[in-house]
């Protein structure tokens, strides 16, 4: 609610909503609105189809892929450096707005996240969509020499500021 008083006799006033919207995905949230003076209600706006009242939570989905950037396949060389390249589609995302993808490498044989000379390996990219649904690289260079005979698995995911949308 908004208490407000009225310099003329037509304006607008803001209603905030604080809503978790965790368990709303893919969810419509209509706002109805009634005005008050005192306990007498003036007027209603209550139209469930009117999209000037409608709030869209999107459910947002991401899904992964990644290659060797030299190859092109999921291997790597016991080379000095390698760099892996993870196109990480996306569905769901509000245009024009900034997000990050973050990614870390994951040893398969130990469910953990890989280390190297004590820091744990990850990668991130900062980037604005056009669309809802689109990809975006996050892009790795692992020092693979130690790597020999180790699986690695990419875990993704997405941020809007600090607030974590979606994982993979």
């Amino acid at each position: 609610e908004a208490k407000f008083t009225p310099k003329t006799a037509d304006g607008t006033v803001d209603v905030t909503f604080t809503v978790d919207t965790t368990t709303l995905e893919g969810k419509d949230i209509v706002v109805f609105e009634k005005l008050y003076y005192g306990d007498v209600e003036f007027a209603k706006h209550e139209d469930i189809n009117d999209k000037d009242q409608t709030i869209n939570v999107p459910k947002i989905e991401i899904k992964t892929k990644v290659v060797n950037k030299d190859t092109n396949n999921q291997t790597a060389d016991p080379k000095s450096k390698t760099t892996f390249i993870d196109t990480v589609s996306y569905k769901g995302l509000v245009p024009n707005y900034e997000y990050t993808m973050k990614g870390t490498l994951m040893d398969k044989e130990t469910g953990k996240a890989l280390e190297l000379n004590g820091k744990v390996v990850t990668a991130e990219a900062k980037f604005t969509p056009k669309t809802t649904d689109g990809t975006v690289d996050v892009t790795f260079t692992v020092d693979t020499s130690n790597l020999n005979g180790k699986h690695l698995v990419v875990f993704e995911k997405l941020y809007y500021g600090n607030v974590e949308f979606a994982k993979h």
